[in-house]
């Protein structure tokens, strides 16, 4: 993980305090971000949070089990990325956005703040999915045989 080369500029913030305000070393296209918000509203995906020490890596794939993006959240060494899926099949995911931010900064910028902005989303979607699965979870016998009926797969055995 390469770290640390974000450019950084001295800022006044809303309060006319000085801040430091580093600029994303791959900021986030605004068409790229309208894509990975519009995925987030599919019906169709499902959301994986991975934890390791000090970061979160959340992968986003359709239902097919196909990746679609991923968010890395090393939140605790100021670094956040996100990958999308290479269009060759081999190919590696394609880094799209990439930034140093410290919550001791103390700023946020449009930039990052583009890139927390598809985090929060990511964040919002997976607790709706887990809130549906629930629900799914807790359908009853006669629910499964009316969902089939209208040709909706439950995949919960009566």
């Amino acid at each position: 993980m390469t770290m640390g080369r974000a450019k950084i500029e001295q800022v006044l913030d809303s309060k006319g305090m000085m801040r430091q305000s580093r600029i994303p070393q791959k900021p986030l296209n605004l068409y790229i971000k309208g894509a990975l918000l519009a995925i987030l509203e599919r019906n169709d995906i499902k959301i994986k949070s991975t934890n390791h020490a000090g970061s979160s890596v959340f992968t986003v794939t359709d239902s097919k089990g196909k990746y679609l993006f991923s968010y890395d959240n090393a939140w605790d060494y100021g670094y956040y990325r996100i990958f999308m899926a290479n269009s060759k099949a081999e190919g590696e995911p394609i880094l799209v956005a990439e930034m140093d931010w410290y919550e001791n900064d103390g700023y946020t910028n449009k930039q990052q703040q583009d890139i927390f902005d598809v985090f929060e989303a990511i964040k919002v979607k997976a607790a709706k999915l887990d809130e549906i699965e629930a629900a799914r979870q807790s359908l009853t016998a006669e629910e499964v045989l009316a969902l089939q009926a209208m040709g909706i797969k439950t995949q919960i055995q009566i």
